[in-house]
C-alpha cells in the first residue's frame, strides 16, 4: 500500500548479492575467456553481508506471521517524491515496519498525530494536510522494466533464483501494468514489453541458467535501453528495477550514471 498524493518518478533499485561492493580501481569479478570473447567467473560464494544486514522474508512467510501491535517507535516512515514550496506540498509515503518486513495497510488520517518537516537547522510544523490512499487494486498502473544481470559471475544458480523472483513478481502485477523484460551481459536483450501476464511469464518459463549470456556486464547499457523502452510507454508511472550482483565493466553508452538517468 502507498499513501500519496502524487507519484511519477522514475526509480532505481540495485539489489548486490555476490560480488558485493567494489573499491575504486578494483578489477571486480575473475574474468575468461569464453569462445573468444572476455566473460566472468562465476562467484561461487556470497560475501559476508553487511552489518546490520536484514534479509527481507518472501510475501509468503510475511502472510503467515500472525499480526503484532508494536510500539510505534518500530514503524518507519519511508518518503519519496517530495515536492515542497513555501505555502504547500506533496510526499508520497510508505508505512515500514522492520518486525515483520512488511508495509502497513491500515494507515488513516486519525492515524497521524503531526507531521513535521525538518531541513538541517529548520523545521515546520504542517497544520493542514489531506491523506490519499492507493491498494494493490485501486492503484494507477505503472510501466515497469525488469532489468536481469546474467554476467558470468552469477553462475547458474543464482540466475534461475532471479528468474524465478521475477516470474513472481508478476503474479502481483496491475492488470494494466505495463511490463518489460530485459536480460544483459556484456549485450542487453529486451526481450517483451507487454500488459499480458501469461505472455510476461512464457518468456521466463522455463527457467534457463546464463543460457546464451555469461560474459562481462553492462549495466549502463541495460538503463539506457530501459529508459528508452520506458520513454516510448504511455502509462504515466514508470519504474526502472535491476537486479545485479556486480559492477560496471562493459558499457558502450555513458561512463556517467547521473547524465544517463538525466534523460528520463
Amino acid at each position: 500500500m502507498r499513501d500519496y498524493i502524487t507519484f511519477s518518478l522514475c526509480i532505481l533499485i540495485l539489489f548486490f548479492t555476490s560480488c558485493g561492493l567494489i573499491k575504486s580501481g578494483s578489477k571486480g569479478s575473475p574474468t575468461h575467456k569464453l569462445n573468444g570473447i572476455l566473460a566472468e567467473k562465476v562467484i561461487k560464494v556470497d560475501p559476508t553481508p553487511p552489518k546490520n544486514h536484514l534479509t527481507i522474508k518472501s510475501l509468503q512467510e510475511i502472510k503467515s506471521k500472525d499480526s503484532k501491535v508494536l510500539d510505534s517507535k518500530m514503524i518507519q516512515l519511508e518518503s519519496f517524491d517530495a515536492r515542497i514550496s513555501a505555502n504547500e506540498g506533496s510526499i508520497s509515503f510508505t508505512f515500514f515496519e522492520p518486525y515483520t518486513n512488511s508495509y502497513l495497510t491500515e494507515i488513516n488520517r486519525k492515524s497521524v498525530t503531526g507531521i513535521q518537516i525538518k531541513k538541517d537547522s529548520l523545521s515546520c510544523k504542517i497544520l493542514n494536510f489531506k491523506l490519499t490512499q492507493t491498494i494493490d487494486g485501486k492503484r494507477s498502473p505503472q510501466s515497469i522494466a525488469f532489468i536481469m544481470d546474467h554476467c558470468g559471475s552469477m553462475g547458474d544458480d543464482r540466475a534461475n533464483i532471479l528468474q524465478s523472483a521475477v516470474d513472481s513478481a508478476i503474479n502481483q502485477k496491475h492488470p494494466d501494468d505495463e511490463i518489460t523484460l530485459i536480460k544483459f551481459d556484456n549485450k542487453v536483450t529486451k526481450i517483451i514489453t507487454s500488459k499480458n501476464k501469461n505472455t510476461i511469464q512464457s518468456m521466463l518459463r522455463p527457467i534457463s541458467g546464463l543460457t546464451g549470456y555469461g560474459y562481462t556486464t553492462a549495466i549502463q547499457d541495460a538503463i539506457g535501453i530501459a529508459i528508452e523502452s520506458l520513454k516510448q510507454s504511455t502509462v504515466k508511472d514508470k519504474s526502472i528495477v535491476l537486479l545485479t550482483d556486480g559492477y560496471e565493466n562493459s558499457s558502450t553508452v555513458s561512463t556517467d550514471l547521473k547524465a544517463l538517468l538525466s534523460i528520463g
